[in-house]
């Protein structure tokens, strides 16, 4: 029979710590909007003409469209106040949701 050991650790920020935390978290929730609203529009695109390529739905093209094509214009003037883990943490659980929704057979995921 195994044994484990576990260590329960409490977080106790100070404010600065608390609404660092939350800054980044709100970072991570709108790359995570912005990348599903850039992903539905690619989705329409090719709907509409059959030779428009469908993105990629990956932890790494998610990334990179993030950081190529959508930082600057959504998240002009603050993104770089924030932690760049956090907006790359909004891509990679945008990938999981679709990876799990097409995985169950349900629609598109939810916004965040």
């Amino acid at each position: 029979m195994s044994e484990f050991l576990v260590f329960k650790t409490e977080l106790n920020p100070n404010a600065i710590q608390r609404r660092k935390l939350a800054s980044n978290a709100g970072a991570a929730r709108h790359a995570y909007n912005c990348l599903l609203a850039w992903t539905l529009e690619e989705y329409a695109k090719h709907q509409k003409d059959s030779t428009y390529p469908k993105p990629r739905l990956t932890k790494q093209t998610l990334q990179k469209t993030w950081v190529n094509t959508l930082r600057d214009t959504y998240a002009q003037g603050w993104w770089q106040e924030q932690d760049s883990r956090a907006f790359r943490s909004g891509a990679e659980q945008l990938a999981n949701a679709y990876k799990n929704t097409f995985k169950h057979g349900r629609g598109y995921p939810a916004w965040k």
